[in-house]
């Protein structure tokens, strides 16, 4: 029993040492919690509005004189839980799926510097590297200054000698990171397209249970007074509200968290790209320094790899230095003879 218990820690470590090793996975798995934490507070909060409601109802039975209906507060929480529970397993699958797209969203977040990554890497171990760039996670600016450096780097390598050169002016102008709409709005669309299903699908439900709620009330007071009929049945516009109230702060929400894990990225890939620009403007020691975003810290390291190859290998010749060093030998002669 000890060995198999010491054995089930050890798998659980190992497997949670995985799970958490790298800065990517570990954005990957917040990110998909913060999918998750909209809707299930979304879902609370509907199931405590519809709480408040069977609560009410029931105050306002005993308020009226309708005491003798003693059975009807059970049967009230009794339908609640059965009305639930067809529902309940469609709700979690639901979370679930929050979960597992926030997930997926991060993925693709981070596609574009998978690509910059992999690139360098071929270069790195030895093989003819290919740029390709997805565009369905395309960040428009840092794609084309890559497929620009990479295609300057591989023409001036070819021939042994690495120099500055002229910077295009269409990223001589860029002095901040520039908002990508297309980048933005593929991502977007996927959460938008997602909150939309949700939230239909809710309020269906939701509407669905109260209107149950009501009809158990209104059997329950048959042959009563109309009056205590059109206050149960005026409570649909009133949950509506309180439903369109929920469904614009999570939209609301949700628009927050498009760009505030768009900032996740934007601001590492212009450190990426002011990097590459100073690299070919002939700052050979140029290298990527960003901070806050360590869920980009293997793509750097690696682009700054290839850097540091790049420059050990094409920046100076030996040939350069030697001649470097005839012109300070040359000039300390001069200044001697003086």
């Amino acid at each position: 029993m000890g060995f198999s218990n010491n054995l089930k820690n050890i798998t659980f470590k190992k497997a949670q040492k995985n799970i958490f090793y790298t800065a990517e996975s570990r954005f990957s798995l917040v990110t998909g919690f913060k999918f998750l934490t909209i809707p299930l507070v979304a879902t609370l909060s509907i199931g405590l509005i519809l709480y408040v409601f069977m609560q009410m109802n029931y105050l306002f039975f005993v308020a009226n004189g309708f005491g003798e209906i003693k059975e009807l507060e059970g049967a009230y929480f009794d339908y609640l839980l059965q009305g639930l529970f067809p529902y309940a397993p469609i709700f979690v699958i639901t979370l679930i799926g929050f979960f597992f797209l926030g997930v997926y969203v991060s993925k693709i977040l981070l596609r574009p510097f998978k690509s910059l990554t992999k690139y360098c890497e071929d270069v790195l171990d030895g093989y003819r590297g290919v740029f390709e760039p997805d565009e369905f996670s395309d960040l428009r600016l840092l794609t084309r200054i890559s497929e620009f450096f990479f295609s300057h780097v591989e023409s001036q390598t070819a021939e042994g000698k690495l120099k500055p050169i002229e910077i295009p002016e269409q990223f001589k102008r860029v002095h901040s990171p520039r908002f990508e709409k297309a980048y933005f709005l593929h991502f977007s669309l996927i959460i938008f397209i997602t909150l939309v299903s949700f939230l239909c699908l809710t309020y269906l439900m939701t509407m669905e249970i109260h209107g149950q709620i009501v009809s158990l009330a209104v059997d329950a007071l048959e042959g009563r007074d109309g009056k205590y009929l059109t206050f149960l049945n005026g409570q649909d516009s009133i949950v509506s509200i309180a439903l369109y109230g929920i469904f614009v702060l999570s939209s609301t929400v949700y628009v927050w968290l498009a760009f505030h894990l768009y900032e996740k990225v934007s601001g590492g890939a212009f450190g990426i790209f002011s990097t590459l620009r100073s690299f070919m403007k002939g700052n050979f020691k140029a290298r990527i320094h960003v901070i806050g975003y360590d869920h980009l810290r293997n793509s750097t390291r690696v682009i700054n790899r290839y850097l540091d190859h790049i420059e050990k290998n094409y920046a100076s010749t030996p040939d350069d230095q030697k001649n470097d060093n005839i012109v300070k030998l040359n000039n300390k002669k001069t200044e001697q003879k003086k």
